[in-house]
């Protein structure tokens, strides 16, 4: 946030808050389709499906920081 103008940090605000709300509902087809599935393997894969949903989000928003803070840098000197 600190290397956000006011506008875009409500902006991420509101992305974030919407893609939580994707988040959770990718989650509840993720269980529905794999708690169906049969044998404890599909356990591992949901929970791996999970974490790599959570992840993609953390490095986009990881990639924005630095493109940002790159772009800072330049213009600042």
């Amino acid at each position: 946030m600190a290397v956000l103008w006011p506008d875009e940090k409500e902006k991420l605000k509101t992305s974030q808050l919407k893609w939580i709300e994707f988040r959770d509902k990718e989650f509840e087809f993720s269980d529905a389709a794999y708690n169906n599935l049969e044998g404890t393997m599909w356990l591992v894969v949901k929970a791996n499906k999970r974490l790599q949903i959570v992840k993609n989000r953390a490095i986009e928003l990881r990639d924005y920081y630095f493109d940002i803070k790159l772009d800072l840098k330049t213009y600042q000197e």
